[in-house]
């Protein structure tokens, strides 16, 4: 399973998620909704394995509707207690409205503003990391790797 990994960001997660960290800077703001001033991963935030490393994800999918308005947030696992936020998306009505990508600093990097057709926003709302649903395990996998729950599929 992919828990037993090194915690790092490989050149292959990077790759998959450089888009977001090329997003053009905009006007556009993340507005006032549940969940949109996350800084740091709750306790229940899920895991979500990358090809390099791992994401923290909150919510989780038991969080969200179809038509859930508000925030999920996408962290780095630096390492095991280290979080860097790498984007936030706003979702209105289950659609994806707002991407906001974050330099390692925590400065914002960009905003890609949906719909739109902004440079360098191209593909930004088909990518699956900035999906309404993202499967994940339980956080407490990236300590506890070999717990039940960790065997099974992510949620």
């Amino acid at each position: 399973m992919l828990l037993n990994r090194p915690f790092i960001l490989a050149r292959a997660a990077e790759a998959v998620l450089l888009f977001l960290f090329a997003l053009p800077a905009a006007l556009a703001q993340i507005p006032a909704a549940p969940n949109c001033t996350v800084n740091q991963p709750p306790p229940d935030a899920g895991l979500y394995a990358t090809p390099g490393g791992f994401l923290m994800v909150h919510p989780r999918n038991a969080g969200l509707s179809d038509g859930y308005t508000g925030c999920k947030t996408l962290w780095v696992v630096d390492t095991p207690d280290r979080f860097i936020r790498m984007v936030t998306l706003y979702f209105e009505q289950g659609r994806l409205r707002v991407a906001q990508s974050y330099n390692k600093d925590g400065s914002s990097r960009g905003t890609c503003t949906l719909p739109g057709q902004s440079p360098g926003c191209e593909g930004v709302d088909s990518n699956p990391l900035t999906a309404l649903r993202m499967p994940t395990w339980p956080r407490m996998c990236m300590d506890r790797p070999n717990d039940p729950q960790c065997a099974k599929e992510p949620d």
